[in-house]
């Protein structure tokens, strides 16, 4: 069974499912829009790609966080579940550990480019560009919190290590409560 979320953890995980679905929205409303302009009356937004470029760069760095959130991201867990429990566990801390400091290093290093853009602006919508090089800090920044969420989560519950997908599907079903 799930634990419950807290309040300020439950307001982040909402926070970033609205910041994936809404430039999903604007992406498709803009390209179907787009679509219908040229082909019926040949003209369209010229804007609209920077701005459905922006979206998708937002989709992608807050769905990243997101896939580490829910743990959805490839692992090679079939080769670390063959080793011995304790091998498991002691592997498991090692690579989350290497993945925090990682994420830490992009965040700053993401951080200190974003800052040194300077006064550069996009050329059709001429928003600055550290709008748009922000959002990997950001991404980076988000996936490092689910990160330490999730190992903080699973030192308490003593699940220190990976599990295979077909696990983590069981546990969700014998989870859900039966209609």
């Amino acid at each position: 069974m799930k634990k419950r979320e807290s309040t300020p953890l439950r307001t982040l995980h909402l926070l970033e499912d609205i910041a994936i679905v809404v430039p999903l929205v604007v992406v498709l409303v803009l390209a179907l829009v787009n679509v219908l302009l040229r082909y019926v009356f040949l003209t369209g937004i010229l804007w609209s790609e920077e701005l459905m470029g922006f979206c998708m760069l937002m989709m992608g760095t807050i769905g990243a966080a997101a896939c580490v959130r829910d743990r959805l991201h490839t692992s090679l867990d079939n080769i670390v579940n063959k080793f011995p429990l304790k091998g498991q566990k002691i592997f498991y801390f090692y690579v989350n550990i290497l993945v925090i400091i990682m994420l830490g290093i992009f965040t700053y290093g993401g951080i200190k480019f974003t800052m040194s853009v300077g006064s550069q602006m996009t050329f059709i919508l001429n928003w600055p560009m550290k709008i748009f090089y922000g959002m990997i800090p950001i991404g980076c920044f988000l996936c490092l919190v689910e990160q330490i969420i999730n190992v903080v989560n699973d030192i308490r519950t003593g699940n220190c290590r990976f599990k295979t997908i077909e696990e983590m599907i069981a546990e969700e079903s014998a989870a859900e409560p039966e209609a």
